[in-house]
C-alpha cells in the first residue's frame, strides 16, 4: 500500500514537472494593489471621460500576498475613479468631487464605499494560520517514527540508563 502511494506521488509530480521546458517560475512575495468598482454612475455627459469612456466609482488598496494569495491589507482603501471599461485604470479625485459624486447620486457614505468584506482582509492569513496549525498538528501528533528513529531513540534511551546507572 505505501509504495502505491509513494509511486503515485512520484508520477503525479513527476506529470507536473515535465511539461514543455519552460524558465522555472518563482513564487511571488510582495504587495500589490487591488482595485474594485463600488458604485455604477450614469453614463451621462457629466461623467463622460476625454477617451470616451464614462467614469464609475471604486476603492484601491494595497495588499501583501504570496503566491497570489492575498495575506494582509498594507495600505487602506481609499476613493478613486474608475474607467468603466478600463478596469485598471483609476483617478485620483479630491474628497469634495467624491462627496458631490456620492450626494447627487443617491449612494453610501465613503466609508461603506470604502469597506472591505472580511474574507478580502483576512482570507490568506486565515488560510496561512490553518495550513501552519495543521502542519504542526500533524509533525506533533501524526508523524511515526522510522526504523532508523526508532533505534536511536531506543539507543538514546539505554545511553540514559546507563548514565543514571553510574
Amino acid at each position: 500500500m505505501r509504495k502505491n502511494v509513494v509511486f503515485g506521488l512520484c508520477l503525479l509530480i513527476f506529470g507536473l514537472l515535465s511539461t514543455e521546458a519552460h524558465a522555472r517560475k518563482r513564487i511571488s512575495i510582495g504587495t500589490s494593489e487591488k482595485l474594485e468598482t463600488v458604485a455604477q454612475l450614469p453614463n451621462t455627459e457629466e461623467y463622460l471621460l476625454d477617451n470616451g469612456d464614462y467614469l464609475n466609482l471604486g476603492v484601491l488598496y494595497e495588499r501583501f500576498e504570496i503566491a497570489g494569495m492575498p495575506l494582509w491589507v498594507t495600505e487602506e482603501p481609499k476613493i478613486v475613479g474608475v474607467n468603466t471599461f478600463k478596469r485598471d485604470i483609476y483617478y485620483d479625485l479630491d474628497d469634495e468631487t467624491i462627496q458631490a459624486i456620492i450626494e447627487e447620486n443617491n449612494l453610501p457614505s465613503v466609508d461603506e464605499l470604502k469597506h472591505i468584506g472580511f474574507l478580502d482582509r483576512y482570507s490568506g492569513a486565515i488560510i496561512l494560520l490553518v495550513v501552519i496549525g495543521l502542519s504542526t498538528i500533524y509533525v506533533l501528533f501524526f508523524k511515526k517514527n522510522t526504523p532508523n528513529e526508532i533505534e536511536e531513540i531506543e539507543d538514546t534511551k539505554e545511553e540514559n540508563q546507563t548514565n543514571i546507572n553510574q
